[in-house]
């Protein structure tokens, strides 16, 4: 009889092995074109949320944007999707004080990381809100704003001002999206 230390082993190797076939699988069934229209289409939400272009032959790298501190204008492009008033979405949801958005303004700095980091946070919100709603941006923009009860009677919006809550929000659009709420 064998040793069940082994027994185990082998059984093991072959659940890996069959994990192992399984990725391969998924990953040979991908088409490369399905996926770059895919980043393609979300950047191109992305860009149209924040009022960002593309420069002619560069990549639209978000993450790069990001860090380098997106324009003032990102904000208030994107305050003006969610039906808010600019000042408003920086002050409330962004976390900039008044002063430092009034000098902003005046000395047309860009956002700092944290803050451009914070308005992309939105903009993912409010395009899977928007993916949700069957593509009405007007709907998304409303249940962003509203109430829920699985956010402990709290809006969206306010919840989404930690990482944390945009998790959490991002958790309840996905329970929405495949039915586990009603």
């Amino acid at each position: 009889m064998s040793n069940p230390s082994q027994a185990f082993s082998v059984e093991t190797e072959t659940e890996t092995e069959t994990e192992t076939d399984r990725r391969s699988a998924f990953l040979e069934s991908l088409n490369e074109r399905d996926i770059t229209k895919a980043l393609d289409d979300q950047i191109s939400v992305y860009g149209r949320l924040l009022g960002l272009r593309r420069k002619s032959g560069r990549a639209f790298n978000l993450v790069k944007m990001i860090k380098t501190g997106l324009p003032l204008s990102a904000g208030e492009t994107l305050a003006a999707h969610i039906g808010m008033d600019s000042k408003k979405f920086f002050i409330a949801y962004v976390g900039m004080s008044d002063s430092t958005l009034r000098r902003r303004l005046r000395d047309k700095q860009p956002l700092s990381v944290d803050e451009s980091d914070r308005v992309v946070r939105y903009a993912h919100l409010l395009s899977l809100a928007t993916n949700l709603l069957s593509g009405c941006e007007e709907d998304a923009r409303e249940w962003l704003a509203s109430p829920a009860q699985a956010l402990g009677g709290a809006t969206p919006l306010e919840t989404a001002v930690t990482e944390t809550g945009a998790r959490r929000v991002e958790d309840v659009i996905l329970a929405l999206e495949y039915g586990m709420f009603s």
